[in-house]
């Protein structure tokens, strides 16, 4: 047993595999509460099932066969235990980071746990393993409390391979790869100090980069997008991404980072080409390394002005009428149509509008009258009253 005010290892593990099992359960970008995605909200899991927190064993869905990966910022507020279910064939698998703010305990022959290279696991409170815990090449395995490491299915590999980092507060105890190892108080400071601060601070400090808002309006057939992060750490850019289905996404610009930074930092952009209707924005964050997280979709409502539409001579004699109507109109994926109806509803004349000037000659003259000009693309319309009067 070995006691540490902090103690960071430096472990010997071998390359594993990136591959998994179809039908695993996945983290995806959904619901946030403070810049983080929750381990109990249904919504940030692909069936929209969370996993239990306690007990975690084969039976938490009809499938039986998930593999838990954590590919977002996740937290747990408060304990995460796996259960004995007869073999440790099943994984929880962290790519990106995972917080538990409570014990974490895998029972003999119950999920093992695999950090992949860049992946944090960060535990406010003790570690308890009898199962297998992999540790891969740049993962980092933080705990802010007790580690014990007990059970004949428990194992590191201390031969070939990359190198991987753990860190405890508190004292530990069983297999002997984590007891020989000896003591570097200067790794996590080097890696992160983002990280080593957030630890410090008891989670209180903001893992790399937080985004606090993303917003969007319409400006007259312009879209103004503006977002904020709370703090940044190894951030290169920001891509802005467009949809207009919601499911499809195109890079339309990008927008340099701060890099390192503990203040808030305020970002803009202006799309000049919405489509009329409904456009889907939302945020990739790329890190100088490569590794990017997307956040939530965004949608903003892009209406047709109809303020400059122009229709003479009004009133009018009956015989021919003229119409300009702006030409954004024209550039849509709706068609524009022009339809003259009576009071009654009674449809006078409809035409399809291909040009911002329109000029119509009605196929019999119009008993004086009031008469409803409606000009409609797609689901957004306009109505003008035209008055008839022959003399």
């Amino acid at each position: 047993m070995k006691n540490t005010s902090k103690i960071i290892f430096t472990l010997v593990i071998a390359a594993l595999s990136n591959q998994f099992a179809v039908g695993q359960k996945v983290t995806r970008a959904q619901t946030k509460t403070n810049g983080f995605y929750l381990w109990t909200t249904n919504a940030n899991w692909t069936d929209n099932t969370a996993v239990p927190v306690s007990n975690i064993g084969d039976t938490y869905n009809s499938g039986g066969n998930e593999q838990i990966r954590i590919e977002k910022y996740v937290t747990r507020n408060g304990s995460l235990s796996f259960r004995n279910i007869g073999n440790n064939s099943k994984e929880i698998v962290v790519k990106d980071t995972l917080v538990v703010y409570g014990n974490m305990t895998f029972d003999a022959n119950s999920y093992s746990l695999k950090l992949l290279s860049g992946a944090v696991l960060i535990v406010f409170g003790d570690f308890s393993a009898a199962n297998k815990v992999t540790l891969d090449n740049g993962g980092l395995l933080i705990i802010d409390g007790n580690m014990t490491l007990t059970g004949g299915n428990q194992e590191y590999t201390d031969s070939n391979g990359g190198v991987g980092n753990l860190v405890v507060t508190g004292t530990i105890s069983g297999n002997g790869d984590t007891a020989a190892a000896s003591a570097d108080n200067t790794t996590l400071s080097t890696q992160s100090t983002g990280i080593q601060d957030f630890v410090n601070g008891a989670g209180v400090t903001p893992l790399p980069i937080v985004l606090s808002y993303f917003k969007g309006v319409n400006l007259k057939n312009e879209v103004k997008l503006s977002w904020e992060t709370a703090s940044e750490e190894n951030f290169d850019h920001f891509e802005i991404q467009r949809s207009f289905d919601g499911k499809d996404f195109e890079v339309i610009a990008t927008e340099k980072g701060n890099g390192f930074t503990s203040e808030k930092h305020q970002y803009s952009f202006t799309d000049t080409t919405p489509e009329m209707g409904i456009n889907y924005y939302r945020l990739n964050a790329i890190d100088f390394d490569g590794s990017s997280e997307i956040f939530e979709t965004i949608a903003v409502e892009v209406a047709p002005d109809f303020s400059t539409v122009a229709m003479y001579p009004n009133p009018n004699n009956g015989t021919e009428l003229q119409l300009n109507i702006p030409e954004e109109l024209l550039y849509t994926a709706y068609s524009v149509t022009m339809t003259v109806s009576d009071l009654q509803g009674r449809v006078v004349t409809t035409s399809e509008v291909t040009s911002a000037h329109v000029s119509t000659t009605f196929d019999q003259t119009l008993p004086t009258g009031i008469y409803l000009v409606t000009i409609q693309a797609g689901k957004y319309s306009s109505t003008y009253r035209l008055m008839v009067n022959q003399g």
